[in-house]
């Protein structure tokens, strides 16, 4: 099973969502987090064998959250039974353009997911600190006790050049400022990213190419 957090460019184009479940399912993706997906339509459907929680994105048609559940694969076994998602389990909490706050509660399993995309890397920098700085208070706001928290981010944020509990070096990059921002979250909330761990993470590191090919590392996973 994996978890993957994925900037889309929009999800209505003929077929797409078919083809990306496809895709999901022969991977074992249990959660996928999606950025920019471009729906306006807020509330819950399928795509294949998943079940969508769309956040929505703006009038015009930009940004959209969205996370995406496998009911074809079990997130445990108990008592020889395999168990998958259905519907019934979630429960959106919060949601925007930029974020979608899910509660997931079946049996033997409890989680709240936060799908979260961050300002790009031309934004004002004071805007950007109050993006992050509302997205903890927001996370704070409905913390739910006992549960943990696992987050899908397109940050557009670098980080690695400065470890900590919460972020790692492996590929380190400079720290820009989204990434001190997104760096402080991940402290006050006691998270960390296992893609900047060397003994956690497996394969290439960049997870965005520009067009003039160069790559960077600007989506996570984070866990608690």
């Amino acid at each position: 099973q994996q978890h993957v957090a994925l900037a889309i460019d929009g999800l209505m184009q003929p077929g797409r969502m078919k083809f990306l479940a496809k895709q999901f399912a022969e991977r074992l993706y249990l959660f996928i987090g999606m950025q920019e997906t471009r729906s306006k339509n807020e509330g819950s459907a399928m795509a294949g064998d998943y079940i969508r929680i769309v956040g929505g994105a703006t009038k015009k048609s930009q940004l959209g959250c969205e996370l995406w559940l496998s009911t074809a694969i079990p997130y445990t076994k108990t008592d020889n039974v395999e168990r998958m998602f259905q519907m019934r389990h979630v429960t959106v909490l919060d949601s925007s353009p930029r974020h979608l706050v899910v509660l997931i509660k079946a049996p033997f399993f409890r989680l709240r997911v936060v799908v979260a995309h961050g300002p790009h890397s031309g934004s004002d920098p004071v805007l950007v600190a109050k993006w992050w700085s509302d997205l903890k208070s927001l996370m704070y706001r409905f913390e739910v006790p006992g549960v943990e928290t696992l987050m899908l981010a397109d940050a557009n944020a670098k980080v690695g050049s400065l470890e900590s509990p919460n972020v790692g070096g492996l590929d380190a990059q400079d720290e820009c400022h989204a990434g001190q921002c997104f760096h402080s979250l991940l402290h006050d909330l006691k998270m960390f990213l296992p893609a900047t761990y060397e003994d956690l993470h497996v394969g290439p590191s960049p997870t965005w190419c520009a067009y003039n090919g160069n790559q960077h590392r600007i989506d996570y996973v984070a866990l608690p």
